[in-house]
């Protein structure tokens, strides 16, 4: 991405306003993610985080309570277990509302979806935008004043 900055220490983060934990998936290690958000916060306490997944897991209620808020995909290739997933994450977050959630709805899912609008902050459905459609629209690849940091390797190897 354009304009992207690789940080090679994690100490980087105190710098930062918003940690947004993206993909790949970071549900699909639970735990790991859990590590990366407790350091995040060790070394900057005021840092906002949200998590970024397309992806449920039970353990979703402990990482809701470590982040400001979730924002929920559900992609192009969405099946029918992963809509009653989602489903499931939505009745999750009647616990939580104190909490931020967005949701993301590819428009070409065919699927038939029920959404709480008074749960989430923002739902957007549109198609999903390629690098190159993005840099399009936004030639430095971010919204005016926003820096982008993506630290490429695990913060944890185990």
């Amino acid at each position: 991405m354009s304009n992207a900055v690789e940080i090679s220490n994690i100490a980087k983060m105190d710098m930062c306003d918003i940690l947004c934990i993206t993909g790949g998936e970071p549900m699909l290690d639970p735990d790991k993610t859990l590590k990366i958000i407790a350091l995040a916060k060790r070394i900057n306490p005021s840092l906002i985080i949200y998590l970024y997944t397309a992806w449920f897991s039970e353990q979703l209620p402990e990482i809701i309570d470590a982040v400001d808020g979730i924002h929920f995909t559900l992609h192009s290739n969405a099946n029918n277990k992963d809509i009653d997933n989602f489903q499931r994450f939505q009745e999750m977050l009647r616990e939580y509302a104190d909490k931020s959630f967005r949701l993301y709805i590819n428009s070409n899912i065919k699927r038939p979806i029920t959404i709480y609008p008074y749960l989430w902050k923002r739902v957007e459905t549109k198609p999903w935008l390629s690098e190159e459609t993005l840099l399009a629209v936004q030639p430095n690849g971010l919204p005016k004043n926003e820096a982008l940091y993506i630290k490429i390797k695990y913060l944890f190897t185990n």
